[in-house]
Order: structure tokens, then sequence, then C-alpha cells
């Protein structure tokens, strides 16, 4: 719940759907009750990963960014990534840098994710 409530207050307002993945602990419940602005799709079963698709299906939005229970996005990140999205049209995908606990310590994957065998197109900024 608590990203919900940093999600909800970005300045960007986006529409943001919580595909619950049958949770039986009255999660959908308080959603619905606590974010009227907020879609909820309950999935019949537990199918992981694979959930995020159902959430993508009900979004006819130019941008998708995605986002766990214990992930929140800085204000402004959307914004950015959405402009990088609409100047460059070679990019099909960005991938957050992902700070973590109070500290705002760079999680390590983001070095493993930056040496990626994958080629950066030409003029594509790397975002901090």
């Amino acid at each position: 719940m608590q990203s919900l409530e940093v999600l909800t207050g970005l300045p960007e307002n986006p529409q943001i759907v919580v595909v619950d993945n049958d949770s039986r602990d009255g999660t959908p419940d308080a959603i619905v009750s606590r974010f009227p602005g907020v879609t909820l799709i309950r999935s019949p079963s537990n199918i992981g990963a694979a959930a995020r698709n159902l959430g993508v299906e009900h979004l006819r939005t130019p941008y998708i960014a995605f986002a766990d229970d214990d992930v929140t996005w800085e204000p402004g990140s959307l914004s950015a990534a959405a402009d990088v999205f609409d100047e460059r049209r070679q990019v099909a995908i960005l991938v957050a840098r992902v700070l973590v606990g109070p500290e705002n310590k760079e999680d390590p994957v983001c070095k493993i994710l930056s040496e990626s065998p994958l080629p950066a197109p030409p003029k594509c900024p790397a975002l901090h």
C-alpha cells in the first residue's frame, strides 16, 4: 500500500492498474477502499509475473511503466522517460536506475544492466 501512496501522488498523475495475483489477505478490498482512482484487476489464480500482461491489456496509454508492490517512481521520472521515448523513436525500452533503502544506495543490478551485451543506440544517453 505504501507504493500506491507514492504512485498516486506523482505529479505525472499516471493511470494506475493493479493486478492482484489471487491474494487472500484482504489486499484487493483495501485497494478499492483506499485508492478509488486505481483500476484493480483480480487474477483468478496466481500466475506470477505473467499477471503484468493482464494489466497491459487494460491500458490504452502510449507508454507503460511497471512497478511491484515494493517499488515507487521518483517524481518527474515518468515524464523524463516519456521524453526519451518521444525524442528517440528507436528506443523501445528503458531500465530504471534502482535505489534501495532510506540511503538510496544504488542496487548492484544497475551495474550488471549497464554492462549489457546489447549495444546502446547512437546518441542514447544514460539518464541519472
